[in-house]
């Protein structure tokens, strides 16, 4: 009900827990590096809005599933930045999975006679699920523009994970207060959680959560870099998914449980791959500088 309120919260608690982190490791919170965190921290509450606006206009499902067309967005935007490249395995996986998804997004379109099916569409209004779909689009590319931009500010600077995460969601806080206030969505916010305070712990719940999760996703551009970052984040929505199914009994055709089946197969390959091909890379760049230590230890006894 009140989508930029959630997202002004999460935000101040995800810089709280980005300020917290830097004080343990006993780190600048102030470095001037971080005044490039501002491209990824518009693009972030851009991503944000898009998203929670499109979850009134689509069903869940097709609102998880399109966020796995991240996954070539993110390459591109990746090569076109500069920080990344990404080999023809890469694109082909990445264009399979989207294949994938547009073949589930379509198929879900004629399945309205069905009500009690998880993808039925009925209850939406006319026209809402092109506006949904053009939403998500821009959510999509926000995103992968986001960690794309967050990579881009770790190869120019040697800024901390905590660090790019408080820039972030200070940048990203800044703007969402400043649009709940504009918009007048923080008094209607404020009056149903007097009325409804029980809502407050959800609240808290829902915003120390992200704040954790944010500072893994930083980590992982950090380590991994944004496609992989991108291929866990799809694994996550669609294991989602698969819980919303069992849990709630709903029914799902042969060829959408396919679907289902291979993207997260695929997800699952592909991460692997990626993560184990940029583990070893870094093996022998750590032996090296461990060999010239020992080199220079050996030559300072011998002196």
């Amino acid at each position: 009900k009140f989508p930029v309120f959630l997202i002004a919260v999460n935000r101040t608690a995800g810089a709280a827990v980005g300020l917290l982190i830097i004080k343990l490791q006993g780190l600048s919170a102030m470095d001037p590096q971080m005044k490039l965190t501002t491209w990824p921290a518009i693009t972030n509450f851009v991503a944000q809005v898009a998203q929670y606006q499109a979850m009134f206009m689509v069903p869940f499902p097709v609102h998880i599933l399109m966020k796995s067309a991240k996954v070539l967005p993110a390459m591109f935007l990746g090569r076109v930045l500069g920080n990344r490249a990404y080999s023809l395995l890469d694109y082909i996986e990445g264009f399979v999975i989207s294949a994938l998804v547009a073949l589930f997004a379509y198929h879900v379109q004629h399945e309205r006679e069905d009500s009690s099916s998880l993808f039925s569409l009925d209850d939406a209004p006319p026209g809402h699920l092109v506006l949904g779909a053009v939403v998500m689009v821009l959510y999509v590319v926000m995103d992968a523009l986001t960690s794309n931009l967050e990579d881009y500010v770790y190869q120019r600077t040697n800024l901390d994970p905590s660090q790019q995460m408080l820039g972030v969601e200070l940048g990203s806080g800044f703007l969402a207060w400043a649009t709940v206030v504009a918009i007048g969505e923080a008094r209607a916010a404020i009056a149903f959680l007097l009325v409804h305070d029980s809502a407050w712990q959800y609240i808290a719940l829902l915003a120390f959560a992200s704040a954790f999760g944010t500072y893994a996703c930083t980590l992982t551009v950090r380590l991994f870099g944004p496609a992989v970052l991108t291929l866990l984040m799809v694994s996550r929505q669609i294991f989602s998914l698969i819980l919303s199914m069992v849990f709630f009994q709903h029914q799902v055709d042969t060829l959408n449980a396919l679907c289902l089946g291979t993207v997260s197969l695929l997800i699952f390959s592909a991460s692997l791959r990626r993560t184990t091909a940029a583990t070893t890379a870094a093996i022998p760049g750590e032996i090296l500088a461990g060999a010239a230590a020992e080199q220079g230890g050996r030559a300072a006894l011998e002196k």
